[in-house]
């Protein structure tokens, strides 16, 4: 898989939580649910037509949590329903897969790369995936975005 360190400026993204393990999670189902049921009015908010799935510790919960949506205007209030999270900007490795094979390139990434390549995940910062270019039916090339200090630095 190949890769790149990117500086991430910061962004918001307007979505829906889901309430379940992101380990498990089926993406179609994420995708066509919850977040379908609310897809036009996300759509109508976003800056861009890419997509985000952003892992990430809310308040008050135990276990990662997984926003799905699209990326706002930072001033953007949340409807009922919906969430805006911040993802703050750093340093990040991007890794490009084929959406078929997403789940396997995160267990590289997480288990092979970041020792291999000398960096460590930055637990401050959300891990996310950015869907590139799913609208007019075209399959969407997915990025894998990965908050990283070197490891010399912890």
């Amino acid at each position: 898989m190949r890769h790149q360190i990117d500086l991430c400026d910061g962004f918001h993204v307007l979505g829906v939580e889901l309430d379940q393990p992101p380990l498990r999670l089926d993406h179609s189902d994420a995708w066509c649910g919850e977040f379908s049921d609310h897809c036009d009015e996300i759509r109508a908010a976003s800056l861009e037509e890419d997509y985000y799935g952003v892992y990430c510790k809310l308040e008050g919960y135990q276990r990662g949590d997984l926003i799905v949506g699209m990326r706002v205007d930072p001033e953007l209030v949340a409807p009922d329903g919906l969430k805006v999270l911040r993802v703050p900007s750093g340093p990040e490795a991007v890794f490009r897969c084929d959406q078929s094979i997403l789940a396997m390139g995160w267990s590289a990434v997480l288990a092979k790369w970041l020792d291999e390549y000398g960096y460590q995940r930055d637990e401050s910062r959300p891990v996310y995936e950015r869907f590139v270019g799913p609208a007019a039916g075209r399959t969407p090339r997915v990025e894998i975005h990965v908050p990283i200090v070197d490891a010399g630095d912890r």
